[in-house]
């Protein structure tokens, strides 16, 4: 059996009642569409190969590792069959 959930039943005057200030809706705001932000980071040239490539030699690494994994485990199957 779950517990009931506890009601809140506090009667509250409007003197004691905190109200909210109307604030009307901002204006809309015209904005191009076509922004570009470039962040300036002085890298060496290793650096910007990285940050370039990181993406690509993340997933090279990752596939040789699973390949080098697999090959290991053929490898040890087919030693203790033959």
């Amino acid at each position: 059996m779950s517990r009931k959930k506890k009601r809140y039943n506090k009667v509250s005057s409007e003197k004691q009642a905190p109200t909210k200030p109307q604030v009307s809706p901002p204006e809309p705001i015209e904005v191009d569409e076509n922004i570009t932000r470039y962040k300036a980071v002085v890298r060496s040239p290793a650096g910007e190969w990285w940050f370039e490539n990181k993406r690509r030699v993340r997933i090279i690494a990752i596939v040789l590792g699973v390949g080098l994994i697999v090959g290991w485990l053929l490898f040890e199957l087919f030693s203790m069959i033959f």
